[in-house]
């Protein structure tokens, strides 16, 4: 009997918890039937544990002067703080892995372990940071993982004072030396010499290692003094020591000392170490660039690079001059650098430069340093013409033209309506060949008429071209110009001779030979400083042009047999080749002297046509030299600009000032020698004999145009959409955003057009219309618009530039509304509030079917209340990490591992409340 109330004692009271607790039988069952995995799932909950810090002071006290910081190896931090013991400890356990430990302590101490005491800190790297491995082995018997710290006095860094002490030639003290000294970051320190004559730095120094270096006076040199005690160690360099700041060499002296003593230089020729520094986009030394340096005789000279990026000869050089050639990375070229002091000049060789070395540019450095520049080299290309003149000397195309690469790679090209051949694609900057295949009966010249690029080969018909920036100027195409001769019959050869100022045969000037049609012929000067022509030529008159030194001129030598016949112009001479002038000689001969030319001058001309075409005085013009004096001209009768004075050779500035709305640009369809500048309305003109020509003066010409009118920078957008009715509507909702998806305001005016609140930068925009319910947008292509249409319904793209915009105040998108049709886009609207509806009705009917309750339909509602769940008036949080924080008033199902701990607890409870049950029945029998 007393069983029977026993066991119905304890399920009532196993009931009464569960009913207390909200488990029902089934989630009872359901948790006592849990399959093997709940225990791996035990398993893998992780154990925490506390981390503690214990930090002692200088007199070996805890102290809590201390900041402390832990982290783990993601950077996370974790709260906590002293205790009444003055030990740290975290807010919360942590879980087991390593952590770091960074501590900041008072000025002037820093920390280290405390090794007196059981911690598990291990010492970093990095001062006052350490590592700690939280997990059971660490824990022990202990209630934190500790790591246990003392402070200590911060250590106190030296410093020396640098002294240095010179002997003249006679053996007594000098000041008359200059001293410098600097550390390896090439920082120098002041200093000066007491009333000893002994040279010390003006401030200590830290330990380490420092340069003296010493200049000395002219036939001196210095060494080391070996009578007295001192630390200063020579180098490789003249008068260029080393020496070590520290507690040894300091000893029980004030000073670290370098002693040096003056010796007489035997007198040698005067070397010189070239340097160079080349510095990278980023303003940096780099040793990327290849560094040649040779002299004039084409002789080389080896060198490195440094420790300091700085490329050094390896021998010390001559005084005079030498060139450098820079090979930079692909892409790029070198400029000079003028931010530092350097000697090199420019060649007109892209990254060849010519330097000096002499005593003036050395100064008091070890080495003449160049310095230069990477930068960036831009890729040009350039399209290559052919013109060729026919025996009539009009162009031809019945001349075949091949051009090719040094690889033998082949470029197409055709003939123009102006019968100039011109290749199909612009080429890369380089050289290439042009391939003749003339006529019958017929070979080709360079035409030297007009500006042309193109050098002869070796063979017959065949020419080199270079492609470049200075070749093209201000052209559209790089050209070879020729003409088409008949094949030579008879030839002879052409010799000149000149006599120097001295009267003997001079190799000094430069010759040219042409033919009636301006072809040039070459030649050199032979061991008897003969100049001959290295073809022989045709039969007929040929012009002689000596290209004299400066300072003379040229007259024909009549004290020999020679043929040449003087014209108008100086240094120029005609001469007949035949059989008759030949004679018996290998070469008809023109025999010159060279005499003593008097000083050139000449008038500067300017020509300026309007804007009709015709001759202009309205432009006003300055002509002035590179000092900037002025000098004064007006215009003659034939509305040509000229100087009043005849001008030096040189350059010369000419800047116009033209009427108002108009600007100057080059007349290039006339022979003129101006060249554009930078600036609007400046040009440079170059007054020398080969610009004058047969010429009274050298001119420039130019013509006005008109002035360009500013491009606006911004526009404004705007929408026109014309409803079913085709009349415009605003009852269209429009929003234009970027690419980078900004939305970019706007409003409808009087006249039911959109227009954008601000203007837009030039670029592409996109246009969505939400369109009223039933309808659709399309492009109305009635009117003049700039939308177009993408994939998506009422969603279009607009490009905002200048040639859209035209005369118009703004960029517009036209559209029209038309109806949609059963499945096509628009109609949002109807789209969302049917699948509002469907979604009601679905949430309506799962509630009804959830027991009555009344929180599936308030939760289902787009704008459900905080009430809903029985919740209070707080949502779920989120933490850092972005998991859900359930509030801990909610009420939901625990999980597995919970469930088994809240059965146990209920038990629990149950066997104590039948115990109490039991005891208290005990008492009352």
């Amino acid at each position: 009997m007393k069983s029977k109330r026993l066991r119905y004692a304890i399920s009532m009271a196993l009931i009464s918890l569960l009913v207390a607790t909200q488990v029902t039988p089934l989630a009872l069952a359901q948790t006592e039937s849990v399959p093997p995995e709940s225990e791996t799932v035990q398993q893998q909950q992780e154990a925490t544990y506390p981390v503690g810090v214990e930090v002692r002071n200088i007199e070996g006290t805890r102290t809590e002067q201390v900041g402390i910081s832990l982290t783990d190896e993601e950077g996370n931090i974790y709260d906590g703080s002293y205790n009444e013991n003055s030990q740290w400890l975290t807010g919360s356990s942590l879980p087991e892995g390593q952590y770091y430990i960074e501590l900041t302590p008072p000025e002037g101490t820093t920390s280290q372990i405390n090794n007196t005491a059981p911690q598990f800190a291990v010492a970093t790297e990095t001062p006052n940071v350490y590592s700690i491995d939280v997990n059971e082995e660490n824990l022990g018997g202990l209630s934190a993982v500790y790591g246990a710290f003392e402070l200590v006095n911060e250590p106190v860094s030296e410093t020396y004072r640098v002294g240095a002490e010179v002997r003249g030639l006679d053996g007594t003290r000098t000041s008359d030396v200059g001293i410098t000294v600097y550390d390896e970051n090439s920082t120098v320190y002041e200093g000066g010499y007491n009333e000893y004559a002994q040279w010390l730095t003006t401030n200590e120094l830290p330990e380490g290692l420092y340069y003296i270096e010493l200049t000395t006076p002219e036939g001196t040199t210095s060494q080391i003094s070996t009578t007295t005690n001192q630390s200063a160690v020579p180098t490789e360099t003249p008068n260029l020591y080393t020496i070590e700041l520290n507690e040894e060499t300091l000893g029980n002296l004030t000073s670290v000392y370098g002693a040096f003593e003056l010796i007489e230089t035997a007198p040698v020729e005067q070397t010189f170490r070239l340097g160079a520094e080349v510095r990278g986009l980023d303003g940096r030394r780099t040793s990327d660039v290849g560094i040649t340096v040779w002299d004039a005789n084409e002789m080389y000279y080896d060198g490195t690079y440094n420790e300091y990026l700085q490329w050094l000869t390896n021998d010390e050089l001559p005084e005079g001059e030498y060139f450098i050639t820079l090979t930079p990375p692909e892409g790029f070229s070198t400029e000079i650098n003028l931010s530092t002091d350097q000697y090199a000049m420019e060649t007109n060789t892209p990254n060849v430069y010519s330097i000096f070395l002499s005593e003036d540019n050395l100064g008091n450095s070890s080495a003449i340093y160049a310095a230069f520049n990477l930068v960036e080299a831009p890729a040009e290309t350039y399209q290559l013409g052919v013109e060729v003149r026919g025996l009539d000397g009009t162009r031809t195309d019945e001349v075949g033209i091949t051009v090719a690469d040094v690889d033998g790679v082949t470029f197409e090209g055709e003939y123009n309506e102006y019968l100039q051949w011109l290749t199909t694609e612009e080429l890369p900057a380089g050289q290439y060949s042009i391939t003749l295949d003339t006529p019958e009966g017929t070979v080709s010249t360079i035409n030297e008429t007009t500006n042309q690029y193109a050098i002869p080969a070796d063979e017959t018909n065949v020419y080199n071209i270079i492609l470049n920036e200075e070749n093209l100027g201000n052209n559209s195409s790089i050209y070879g110009a020729f003409n088409l001769v008949e094949a030579p019959a008879e030839t002879y050869q052409l010799g000149v001779e000149v006599r120097g100022l001295d009267g003997t045969r001079s190799d000094e000037a430069g010759i040219t030979v042409t033919d009636a049609d301006g072809v040039v012929f070459e030649g050199e000067y032979n061991e008897y400083l003969q100049w001959l022509t290295s073809e022989k030529l045709t039969e007929g008159t040929y012009t002689i042009t000596l290209d004299t030194p400066a300072g003379t001129v040229s007259e024909i030598n009549d004290t020999t047999n020679q043929y040449a016949v003087a014209t108008d112009e100086d240094d120029v001479y005609t001469i007949e080749l035949n059989e008759d002038i030949l004679g018996s000689s290998s070469a008809v001969y023109g025999a010159f002297n060279l005499v003593e030319a008097p000083a050139e001058t000449y008038q500067l001309g300017v020509e300026v046509r309007g804007l009709d075409g015709t001759r202009s005085d309205e432009a006003g013009i300055t002509v002035t030299d590179a000092d900037g004096v002025v000098f004064e001209g007006e215009y003659n009768e034939y509305l040509q600009w000229l100087t009043d004075d005849e001008l030096p050779e040189g350059t010369y500035t000419i800047t116009l000032d033209t009427p108002e709305g108009t600007v100057s640009e080059i007349n290039n369809t006339t022979n003129q020698y101006a060249v554009a500048t930078d600036d609007d309305d400046v040009y440079t003109i170059e007054l020398n004999e080969d610009n004058l020509g047969s010429s009274s003066a050298v001119y420039g010409a130019f013509r006005l145009v008109d002035a360009p009118l500013p491009n606006p920078d911004t526009f404004t957008l705007g929408v026109e959409v014309r409803g079913l009715d085709d009349r415009r509507t605003d009852e269209v909702g429009v929003t234009v955003t970027d690419n980078d998806g900004d939305v970019f305001t706007g409003s409808y005016n009087e006249y039911l057009q959109w227009l954008t609140d601000d203007e837009l930068p030039e670029g592409v925009y996109v246009i969505t219309l939400d369109t009223p319910e039933g309808t659709v947008s399309e492009i109305n292509e009635t009117t003049n618009q700039y939308a177009v249409a993408t994939d998506e319904d009422d969603v279009y793209t607009i490009e905002l530039n200048d040639e859209n915009l035209g005369s118009s105040s703004a960029i517009y998108g036209a559209f029209r509304l038309i109806e949609s049709d059963e499945n096509g886009g628009g109609g949002s609207e109807s789209s969302d509030e049917s699948s509002d509806e469907s979604s009601d009705e679905s949430s309506d009917e799962s509630s009804d079917e959830s027991d009555g309750s009344e929180s599936s339909d308030e939760s289902s509602d787009d704008e459900s209340d905080d009430e809903s769940n029985g919740s209070d008036e707080s949502d779920d949080e989120s933490d850092d990490d972005g998991n859900v924080i359930v509030d801990q008033d909610d009420d939901i199902l625990p999980t597995t591992g919970e469930s088994n701990t809240m059965i146990i607890t209920v038990v629990a409870i149950g066997l104590l409340a039948v115990g109490g049950l039991l005891l208290y029945r005990r008492k009352r029998s």
